[in-house]
């Protein structure tokens, strides 16, 4: 292909009127910042919540040491024994309110 001064000129309007575009963007946000307006986020109050409950997540321990001990030393000894209508029910019971919650926060239908 050979290029020359008889070629068709490349349309740069819509270029041009994009760039005018951003450079008003960014003068008013330059007056922005130098007049001190901060952009502004209001939490819900769920998000809150779920907010304060993560905290006090975080600072409980990982691992209740004291409840292991008692079940290692109770299988050690040979008394642990497992009820498993307790263990059935438990299960039912949290996988219930985990699709109450789910189902809460619109995670399934």
């Amino acid at each position: 292909m050979k290029i020359d001064d008889r070629s068709q000129p490349i349309p740069l309007n819509a270029y041009k009127t994009l760039a005018n575009k951003h450079k008003g963007l960014n003068q008013g946000f330059k007056q922005a910042v130098q007049n001190g307006s901060r952009d502004k986020v209001e939490l819900s109050q769920y998000s809150r919540t779920v907010q304060q409950a993560a905290e006090t997540l975080k600072g409980l321990p990982e691992i209740r040491q004291d409840l292991v001990d008692q079940v290692k030393a109770a299988v050690d000894t040979g008394n642990y024994q497992v009820d498993p209508e307790k263990t059935a029910a438990a299960i039912l019971k949290e996988s219930f309110e985990n699709e109450s919650v789910m189902r809460r926060i619109d995670l399934i239908a």
